[in-house]
């Protein structure tokens, strides 16, 4: 293995994204036994906290998780990326030890995901979820919802770090088994301090329609409710409304990204994990297939926008004509296997072993070209 992909191995933060941030989330998703395959059963313990307001629902299975077999998985496509790598041009007797040193470090990782497992579990939490809700993201950006025991919620809060009843960003209420942790709206904060009456008066609202989810959503979720761990979205009105208003106040915020036209041709998406199987499924629903078609092309254009920016530093910064064509067949490659395809009215994309080795085959060559230039365009960057 050249002395390239060594350092890129070493340092580089492109390699463990690929590897700890797909085995992070199965790290949250490997289940024992099936994880309920039925909706209003994922639904039941947030019956009180989603209505038809809602747009996101995230949920995890604490209870079914097991450390060991994660480390399996880690070992796994952490060993795929290695194969690949391996079997780059300028390969040499380095490979051995290089994979040592990914297996040494995946071990590792191994151990921080188990404390990590174990720590909630021991305080008797059984169940996590992600809300979003659009009618109170004004005030309420998000809300983590912690199921468990709440005689030990004084030492969940305090081991999440969510003790601090001063901190602006956190709202934490209690509801029977339930932990919430409002993430506070930057709209409700005025001068460091969190406008708590508007943030209970919006939260408490949540109740009156509670449960009522909208039919999209819902068929969201049941794309996904077999798999470990389940992701479901649908974007209402409203939130595509804030969108596009945040959009207008904050361009920064969204690096010319065109969220509003994006979400306004989604009917639902859904996120879908197999640990065992190192799968990932994430399917988005279209109006039609002309929507699905027009979707994937904005998807394409903002990708294309962002690439010719990078482009045009690299010229600047003296990076010959040549590399960066290479670049640019490298980045179509690239292209094609990152942005979800069209199938009908639908948006499918599905991470395997097979996808994560064809995604190493595109990602390190192109690497490995600007190699050389990393230090020019960092200088750039910082000037």
């Amino acid at each position: 293995m050249n002395i390239f992909i060594g350092t890129f191995l070493m340092n580089s933060r492109n390699f463990f994204a690929l590897v700890c941030v797909s085995l992070f989330l199965g790290s949250l998703a490997h289940a024992q036994d099936a994880a309920p395959a039925d909706v209003d059963a994922i639904l039941k313990p947030i019956n009180s906290l989603v209505n038809a307001d809602t747009v996101l629902i995230g949920h995890v299975d604490l209870a079914q998780l097991d450390p060991a077999k994660i480390a399996e998985s880690l070992k796994k496509v952490a060993q795929i990326a290695v194969e690949r790598l391996e079997s780059q041009p300028g390969s040499d007797a380095q490979a051995e030890s290089q994979a040592s040193m990914v297996d040494t470090q995946m071990d590792m990782f191994g151990t921080m995901l188990e404390g990590m497992i174990n720590q909630p579990r021991e305080l008797g939490v059984t169940d996590m979820y992600l809300l979003v809700n659009g009618k109170i993201m004004l005030s309420v950006l998000a809300q983590v919802v912690i199921v468990g025991d709440p005689a030990k919620f004084p030492e969940v809060k305090k081991a999440f770090q969510y003790d601090d009843d001063k901190n602006p960003n956190i709202h934490v209420q209690t509801s029977e088994n339930l932990l919430i942790v409002n993430m506070v709206s930057p709209l409700a904060i005025k001068n460091g301090e969190k406008n708590v009456a508007n943030i209970e008066r919006e939260t408490a609202q949540l109740k009156t329609q509670k449960g009522n989810i909208r039919p999209e959503l819902r068929a969201a979720l049941d794309k996904v409710k077999k798999a470990p761990i389940q992701a479901a979205f649908s974007p209402s009105p409203q939130f595509i409304a804030i969108l596009g208003l945040a959009q207008q106040m904050a361009p920064q915020l969204t690096q010319g990204i065109d969220l509003k036209g994006i979400f306004a041709n989604i009917k639902w998406a859904s996120f879908g994990f197999d640990p065992m199987r190192v799968i990932i499924a994430v399917t988005v629903q279209t109006p039609n297939a002309s929507q699905a078609q027009e979707l994937y092309d904005l998807m394409v254009e903002t990708q294309n926008a962002r690439n010719e920016a990078q482009f045009a530093a690299m010229e600047e910064s003296g990076v010959p004509e040549e590399t960066i064509t290479q670049m640019r067949e490298n980045a179509e490659k690239l292209q094609k296997i990152s942005i979800p395809q069209v199938k009908g009215d639908q948006l499918v994309m599905v991470i395997n072993p097979k996808y994560i080795a064809d995604y190493v085959d595109v990602l390190f060559p192109s690497m490995a070209l600007m190699a050389p230039y990393l230090s020019i365009l960092g200088n750039r960057g910082g000037n």
